[in-house]
This record gives C-alpha cells, structure tokens and sequence, in this order.
C-alpha cells in the first residue's frame, strides 16, 4: 500500500463513567496534490461516532458517552505518546464496560456504541504509532516504528492490540477471502470485482460510517468510512511503508481485480466477542 501522507492524531481523550471524550483535529500541509486535497477536510474524522453527545438510555449509559464535535490531526506519525498506555486504556475500557453489564446481555445499542468506541480506538488511538514504519513482505513485528511489518501482519497486530481474541500469526498467514471470513465469522464476505474510482465511489456512498477489512488480490488493510469519505490504512507495499490515503487514488486497489470486504465496528457479533474476549476462530478454507 503506498501513503500519500502520513497522519498524526492529536488529542484523543476518552473518559468513562459520565465525562466525555473530546477530538481535536488540524490539517498541516503537505506537498502533493493528493496530500492538500485531504488537508481540507478538516472535520475528516468528525462523523465516526457523531456530532453530538448522545446519551445511551440504558446501564450502558454511564459506560460509554462520545463526543466527536470536535476532531482533529495532523499529517505527521506520532512521535511522543506511549503505545503501551493506548493499548492498557483499551483493556481498562472493556473491563468497565463487561462490569456494568452485572451479567446481563448487551443490548443492541451499547454493542454499537461500543463499535463506535473501537474505531476511535483503533484510527485515534493506535493506527498513527504504525505510520511510516517499514513495509516487508516478511515483517512482523509487534513494535510500531521499530522493524518491518508485512499488510497482514499490520491487521492482525492492529486487532489483537486493539483486544481481539485472535491469533496474529495464524490469521496474518490466512488469504484475503479467509481472513475476510474470519472476521465476518464465517457468514458472507462482501466481494466486489474489478473495481474502479467510479464504481467504488458509488458502492461505498451506501456504507455505514465504520471500520471495515478489505482484502485485495494478495494484500489486505483498514476500509474506513466516514462523512462520505473513503481511507485505505494499511502497509502498502507501493510506498514501502505503513500509511493512510484516499482508498480511491490507491494504486494498490485499482490495480486489484477482486475485493473482499468484512465488517468491523458495525459486526454486531464481532463486537460482543471483542467485550466478552471470545476467541476468533480462524475460517479454513
């Protein structure tokens, strides 16, 4: 996957129990086309969760609130933070959420807010320590920055951070249409052939704002959605590094002739095994 640029996600503050999260986000300019054509859209990750603070009428109430009002990055990696710590807020979060639950059955709208909640998880919160690192067919390593990482070594390694149950190495050495199966539980994968600019653009206006798996011929990364905007973050094997651009001026998906797309955040089933810290059985083909 080639990067057009590289992202910077600046103040990402998620507070449980009653107080909410708030996203600053400013574009710094770059200096391809490509590049400043993104920098305007400054509310680019504004619609992930919503516009407003919206309060969930039931126990899960008081787990999880989001506000997304305000967003913001910069085109940059992330140079301070700690990786370690994004990754132990996701743990603490889950543990908060699974403790109100007191045993009961998640309803169908904390599951979705939960998804929400794992998409700013992952494209706030651990996706930027991945950028600019290295792309090799033979990568995999677990440290953003340090060493090289090969497209399905950088999903898997990206779920499991994020709290998935799965097994990296298994489901990194899986096929496109596999680890799409995987993900979707083995119910159907969403396959589109010979994609082009005009058609994806089409296909896409009707998905829901979210995190998706999109497989490739022989490469696989994130799909995510939001505002009407499309962002293939992956290890591109053009550019040589771990990036994010517009999905539909990637030269590694219009070169594909198949895509194989799995939901994420918006797989109500995949979302409560995420909670529950249900393993991911990888699909054999």
């Amino acid at each position: 996957m080639k990067p057009q640029f590289n992202i910077y996600i600046k103040s990402a503050h998620v507070i449980i129990f009653f107080i909410t999260s708030i996203f600053y986000v400013a574009c710094q300019p770059e200096s391809n086309s490509a590049e400043k054509s993104l920098q305007k859209d400054t509310t680019i990750f504004a619609n992930i969760v919503t516009k407003d603070t919206k309060k969930i009428r039931n126990w899960c109430d008081s787990i999880i609130r989001i506000d997304t009002a305000s967003f913001s990055y910069k085109v940059f990696p992330v140079k301070d933070g700690n990786y370690k710590n994004e990754k132990q807020t996701i743990r603490e979060t889950r543990k908060k959420i699974i403790s109100s639950l007191k045993n009961n059955e998640p309803d169908n709208t904390c599951i979705d807010s939960a998804g929400k909640l794992l998409v700013k998880f992952i494209v706030s919160g651990l996706a930027p320590y991945w950028y600019g690192t290295k792309y090799n067919y033979e990568g995999y390593t677990a440290v953003p920055g340090k060493g090289d990482i090969a497209c399905g070594y950088f999903v898997s390694t990206i779920l499991q951070d994020a709290g998935f149950n799965i097994n990296r190495y298994r489901l990194a050495q899986q096929g496109p249409i596999t680890e799409a199966k995987t993900l979707m539980l083995n119910d159907s994968v969403i396959h589109l052939t010979f994609p082009n600019q005009n058609s994806l653009d089409t296909i896409f206006v009707s998905y829901e704002d979210g995190l998706y798996f999109i497989g490739l011929d022989s490469h696989v990364g994130f799909l995510l959605v939001s505002n009407k905007q499309y962002y293939f973050i992956h290890s591109d094997y053009i550019s040589g590094k771990v990036s994010i651009e517009y999905i539909l001026q990637s030269l590694a998906v219009n070169g594909s002739l198949n895509l194989y797309i799995a939901l994420i955040s918006n797989n109500r089933l995949l979302i409560k095994k995420w909670l529950f810290n249900e393993e991911i059985a990888i699909i054999k083909t």
